[in-house]
């Protein structure tokens, strides 16, 4: 899916859900992984992913019951635009979506953080920064133009 518009609220939608379901339960939402591959399609729904993954962190941080787990960094090598960890995707899945048995594995890893955190107290986010509960915030200036040079460069390689 490209329509990011309509991914934010259904995302939003399915939250709201959850919690009017679950009043006292505490909510992780992990981001969209990359797709691994190349050509157009791909770097347009990679484009896409990053978007909203930005906004889903906006509205989990205005919330405390709920907790945003950015993946990005963790299925990605460093640097501009999206270059998937290719050794943590299925090799034999044309489409890019799957992870193999080491992408799982790092999954696994973040999800037991998740369950062992103490909800009160303060959590490691994937990327190794420490963040409580009340000072959840959206990106500080230096990811910001991170994610610009990012989406700039995605976007310079979707027009091409």
């Amino acid at each position: 899916m490209t329509d990011k518009e309509m991914i934010c609220v259904n995302m939003t939608n399915a939250i709201n859900k959850v919690k009017a379901e679950f009043p006292n339960a505490d909510i992780c939402i992990f981001s969209i992984l990359p797709r691994k591959g190349k050509g157009q399609t791909l770097t347009k729904c990679n484009l896409t992913s990053h978007s909203v993954n930005l906004y889903m962190e906006k509205v989990c941080s205005k919330d405390q019951r709920l907790s945003f787990i950015d993946l990005w960094d963790d299925f990605c090598r460093p640097g501009m635009g999206v270059n998937p960890i290719k050794t943590l995707f299925d090799k034999n899945d044309p489409s890019g979506v799957h992870i193999n048995s080491e992408g799982a594995k790092q999954l696994v890893s973040l999800v037991k953080n998740f369950m062992s955190i103490d909800r009160l107290g303060e959590y490691v986010t994937p990327s190794g920064k420490k963040r409580t509960r009340s000072s959840a915030s959206t990106p500080g200036s230096a990811e910001k133009q991170q994610s610009k040079r990012q989406n700039s460069s995605l976007e310079e390689t979707v027009s091409k």
